[in-house]
């Protein structure tokens, strides 16, 4: 006889359940970066809007490191409130997540006015290197943070920040697979809103967790610590 099936084990509710928690996740990142997907919306991209941006987008550190935090808990618990969940995340790191992309967000800035100095300099030029390879690895620093802060709670920023640092180094391919992963986010919510709002963030940072996830097993395999 054929049994009927339940919410358990009904293969619709279970995608009906991922895409209702991928969706409320997402919402409630929107909330969490409102200026920034506001200024994303109803500003035009152009320099002198350049400042608003900028201003805007410090909001993102504490809109992921909580993001990044309900997809940890998402994968551990496999069912969760999805709301509740993104704002305990926001409550217990949102700080930390804020101060951590700093690191990033002020890395950029100096790069791009310094950038903007030199090009006035003959040969100037040449600094561009040196201060593109500075804010790709601010940012680098900020969104390695998230995860070890996220998966150590109770570990001191000093202690995540070293270990972020030096991650960023070794695993230098899946710096940059991230750190592409990241601008592709920003890069959606700019130009398609619609899709870099509602479907993307929780999509692409999922894609960041697993790639830290595969450093933090290995890790785990040498230390018991990270």
């Amino acid at each position: 006889m054929f049994t009927k099936p339940t919410f358990d084990n009904n293969i619709y509710m279970k995608i009906f359940q991922i895409l209702y928690t991928a969706l409320l996740a997402n919402l409630c990142f929107w909330l969490a970066v409102f200026p920034f997907s506001a200024a994303a919306l109803l500003l035009d991209i152009n320099l002198g809007n350049i400042f608003w941006f900028a201003a805007t987008s410090l909001w993102l550190g504490a809109g992921m490191i909580s993001l990044i935090a309900l997809i940890d808990q998402w994968i551990r618990e496999k069912e969760i409130a999805p709301v509740k969940a993104f704002f305990c995340a926001m409550k217990s790191f949102g700080l930390k997540g804020f101060l951590y992309w700093l690191i990033g967000w002020g890395g950029i800035v100096i790069a791009i006015v310094d950038m903007r100095a030199f090009s006035y300099v003959t040969h100037g030029q040449w600094t561009y290197p040196f201060f593109l390879v500075l804010g790709v690895c601010s940012i680098g620093v900020s969104i390695n943070s998230w995860y070890f802060q996220v998966r150590n709670p109770q570990a001191k920023m000093k202690d995540v920040l070293m270990m972020s640092f030096y991650y960023l180094i070794r695993k230098w391919y899946l710096s940059i697979i991230n750190l592409s992963l990241f601008v592709f986010i920003l890069l959606l919510i700019f130009i398609k809103p619609q899709i870099g709002l509602l479907l993307s963030p929780v999509v692409l940072t999922s894609l960041i967790y697993l790639n830290l996830y595969q450093i933090g097993r290995q890790k785990n395999k040498q230390s018991r610590s990270f």
